[in-house]
């Protein structure tokens, strides 16, 4: 090991030197403060061994130096001194000394110092590794959580269907790089869309992993083993698969069991487009919210039980009738479950007033308005939980 020794004693300088090159050690020499400063700005060193009184620069001063300095390594320091009062060595640690070592000097408890802080300096380089290690696995992780996020991402709508007298907006705020959230609008046909909010309980990549699975299989596409319509063998070729019978299926595939305890609630909903009925079935789910064209917000109750829970849960279909006007909200519970510092979660009837307030802007702009009302309501805090808003307005 490289050793700086500093003394204002030539001979001390001198035995010290020759006993610690006895034992395999680099040593270095300062014959004060400054010059020992100069010489640990070129190459700090591991290790310094320094007489406290010097002058120019004592061993105080040296040792606060190198504290502040911005060096890559740690230097153990050992305070060689005169003094022996408990005063004047608690003044050496407390000035950033590792040790001490009274005068005169012993040999035996030299090295025994020595060894002390070899040990001490292999811990720290150990751990050094080690945290090295780990900052490369964390690093490593973030990549894979942010392409997961880049994934779950790109089964997110990119744009809404373009609906003549339809306009639809959205937020997805997950609270992690992953989120047990997802939504999607979907146009099933010429005169029906396919609407969606669904919230894996947990966060993070497990509830990612299930989302993006039920996504998946929430599509039309039959090749990709889509529930969302059922193949007849005369035209038009398939029949939309009603609301209940999707949360009837869902639950039939994705079992609670022991091995398994994950589970999801979610709304499904088809809107016939012509006669503006918006037919849906929760699990466990919020129930949506209606704006009427004349501001009145109304709101409807959860549904049965979510996704997995009982074998045999049977899933009632509901049916609202929309007018010109109307705009339909679908939210995940992160929404209405927002706390702020105080712990008061923004709730239904706040959810209702931002949608009231912001009545006269555009739907996208409601949706945006709503968001910042949630975000405010929060404030400094970070979200606990995924935020998910899908919007819908049935224009002249």
């Amino acid at each position: 090991m490289r050793i700086l020794v500093v003394d204002d004693d030539p001979l001390t300088l001198e035995l010290l030197g020759a006993a610690l090159r006895k034992w395999g050690h680099e040593v270095e020499t300062a014959s004060d403060g400054e010059e020992a400063w100069k010489s640990f700005q070129q190459n700090p060193a591991p290790m310094l061994l320094s007489d406290w009184m010097m002058p120019l620069c004592d061993g105080i001063e040296l040792c606060r130096r190198i504290r502040e300095a911005d060096s890559d390594i740690y230097t153990y320091f050992i305070m060689i001194t005169a003094k022996r009062e408990r005063d004047d060595l608690i003044a050496a640690i407390e000035g950033g000394a590792d040790d001490f070592l009274v005068k005169p000097v012993f040999i035996d408890e030299l090295r025994a110092k020595i060894h002390a802080g070899q040990r001490i300096l292999k811990l720290q380089s150990d751990l050094s590794a080690q945290l090295n290690k780990l900052s490369i696995v964390n690093m490593q992780m973030r990549r894979d959580l942010e392409a997961a996020a880049r994934i779950q991402q790109s089964l997110l709508p990119t744009s809404a269907p373009q609906v003549p007298h339809f306009a639809c907006a959205w937020f997805y705020d997950p609270c992690s790089h992953v989120a047990g959230d997802i939504m999607n609008i979907i146009r099933l046909d010429e005169k029906t869309l396919g609407i969606y909010v669904l919230d894996v309980a947990g966060h993070g990549v497990p509830a990612a992993l299930l989302a993006v699975s039920v996504s998946r299989i929430l599509t039309p596409q039959r090749e990709w083993g889509g529930m969302l319509k059922r193949p007849l063998d005369e035209p038009p070729y398939y029949e939309i698969a009603a609301p209940a019978e999707v949360a009837d299926r869902l639950n039939a595939s994705f079992p609670l069991t022991e091995s398994n305890r994950q589970y999801f609630t979610i709304l499904y909903g088809t809107l016939d487009m012509r006669a503006y009925e918006f037919r849906y079935a929760q699990a466990g789910h919020p129930g949506p919210l209606v704006l009427w064209p004349g501001g009145q917000a109304l709101d409807f109750p959860r549904g049965e039980a979510a996704i997995g829970f009982f074998e045999n849960e049977e899933y009632i279909e509901k049916t609202i009738a929309l007018e010109v006007g109307a705009r339909l909200f679908l939210y995940s519970d992160g929404v209405i479950e927002t706390a702020n510092a105080s712990r008061d979660q923004f709730g239904i009837e706040r959810l209702k007033q931002a949608a009231s307030d912001s009545r006269a802007l555009p739907l996208d702009q409601s949706v945006a308005f709503i968001r910042q009302r949630v975000a405010d309501w929060r404030g400094e805090l970070e979200g606990e939980d995924d935020a998910t808003l899908l919007a819908l307005e049935i224009l002249p």
